[in-house]
């Protein structure tokens, strides 16, 4: 099902597994799921801000300290890209310096360098960056920088670094019509659109509503596809729908109601509750166990969290330890693409 139906790059083809993971190494929504469901378990729908996802856990680990031979490919790997990393800031930091002192002549100190130069004009606050795409620190640096000034040394999604030389300012102003008449065009036949489908919708639902729910009559009347889903819960999925939370007036209507239109991704949605399914309250006594083994794992991740991070701020304190902002930035930006 993962590799004819998941949009994920990474784990389709691998029919959705994604390997041992840690904690830490994920989203909070998808680690609270993977660390509480038992071996075997499914989980519902889980939402994050990369989309939707279905876990199974297929076995877990008790963590241990790893043997130096067990991760010695790894420490290699990291290494050699510390070193990688420390070469390119060294040279990002030798490209400010002589762009600093000499910004009209960028294009040329950055081809001694060895390093892409990128012409952009007219940049927007809110447009992504041509060539480079969206980075909003890149962005801001731009914005607060004046005319002829070189901003700091940003990095970027991908391990990338960047800098940017202001050569113009151009103030805000109302944009001309030639300028946005496609994205007006665009914008009012996609209202248009819309607005019509609406009214199919709303017309549809009355006509359901006259018939008794008789879905199949009025799907040929309106040359619409009839679709059965398969059981699901509230915190479920329907069949070539979506997520249950959409469908939420469905919980409150008995056998043979009828709601809607419910419109999911530009879809418009005619729904009639075909069956409820009491709970199964066998199921509870296991699910109870789970939830508490959630809240426990949920506790003393907090609690190692909070400690950790009281040793950090002590150390960095006594100026034992320094805190590597660039190289933390950089991860995140890699997270963040």
């Amino acid at each position: 099902m993962a590799k004819k139906n998941s949009e994920d790059p990474g784990s389709a083809a691998n029919g959705g597994d994604l390997g041992w993971i840690q904690r830490g190494q994920t989203v909070p929504e998808f680690e609270k799921a993977a660390f509480t469901l038992a071996p075997k378990d499914l989980s519902g729908i889980i939402k994050t801000q990369y989309g939707f996802h279905i876990v199974q856990v297929l076995e877990k680990q008790e963590a241990r300290l790893r043997p130096f031979e067990e991760v010695k490919g790894q420490i290699e790997a990291e290494l050699r890209r510390q070193a990688g990393r420390d070469n390119l800031d060294r040279l990002m930091d030798q490209a400010h310096e002589a762009i600093a002192h000499d910004p009209p002549h960028a294009e040329q100190i950055a081809q001694s360098l060895q390093i892409q130069f990128v012409k952009m004009d007219k940049v927007s606050a809110r447009q992504p960056i041509p060539g480079l795409g969206a980075s909003p620190d890149l962005q801001e640096a731009i914005g607060s920088a004046q005319k002829g000034g070189v901003t700091p040394v940003v990095a970027l999604p991908g391990d990338k670094l960047a800098l940017a030389v202001v050569t113009e300012i151009h103030p805000a102003r109302p944009a001309e019509l030639s300028e946005v008449q496609d994205q007006i065009k665009s914008r009012i036949e996609s209202i248009k659109i819309g607005q019509i489908l609406e009214t199919r919708a709303k017309d549809a639902m009355e006509k359901t509503l006259a018939s008794g729910g008789d879905l199949k009559k009025v799907a040929q009347q309106f040359g619409a596809e009839v679709k059965t889903t398969q059981e699901f819960t509230r915190n479920g999925a329907a069949d070539g729908i979506g997520p249950a939370n959409f469908l939420a007036k469905g919980f409150e209507q008995p056998p043979g109601g009828v709601f809607g239109p419910v419109t999911i991704s530009g879809k418009r949605f005619i729904c009639r509750v075909q069956e409820r399914i009491p709970a199964d309250m066998s199921k509870l006594p296991a699910e109870t166990e789970a939830l508490r083994t959630g809240l426990r794992n949920d506790k003393a991740q907090q609690r190692e969290e909070i400690f950790s991070d009281s040793i950090v701020n002590a150390l960095t304190r006594d100026k034992k330890i320094k805190r590597h902002d660039d190289v933390i930035k950089s991860f995140i930006a890699n997270f963040r693409g």
